[in-house]
């Protein structure tokens, strides 16, 4: 089994609420330290990472595990809106990856963050046997 672990080096973009560009990006450098900035609010936080895959030399499927993610976060995996999450999940992304210039999404809501702590735990990408 293949893991390909996706903490760190994340980047971190803030959308004000109904429009698309970001007022400014952070690096991220570990995921599990993030937290929503709460100067940012009505906002909505974006953290992407881009990642390549290699060839394997048999049939695989790809499953994203995620320990732990703030309430109400969504996954986007290139461009492929998965929904809203509830960690730990293990979802089946076979379908949406590819060998080169993949990216992974969080789109995380202010008000997402208000009833639990809000931080991601271990995220990883893990290659399994067809069966």
């Amino acid at each position: 089994m293949l893991t390909l672990r996706l903490s760190t080096n994340w980047t971190c973009a803030y959308v004000e609420a109904g429009h698309q560009t970001p007022t400014h990006r952070e690096p991220v450098a570990q995921l599990d330290g993030w937290h929503f900035d709460t100067a940012q609010s009505p906002r909505t936080a974006w953290l992407e990472h881009h990642f390549d895959l290699h060839p394997t030399d048999e049939c695989v499927q790809y499953f994203l595990h995620i320990a732990t993610a703030p309430a109400g976060a969504q996954v986007i995996v290139n461009e492929e809106n998965l929904g809203s999450i509830s960690a730990p999940c293990d979802l089946d992304v076979t379908a949406y990856v590819s060998l080169d210039d993949n990216r992974i999404a969080f789109r995380v809501a202010a008000d997402a963050d208000r009833d639990e702590p809000g931080a991601f735990g271990d995220v990883r990408l893990q290659a399994i046997p067809c069966e």
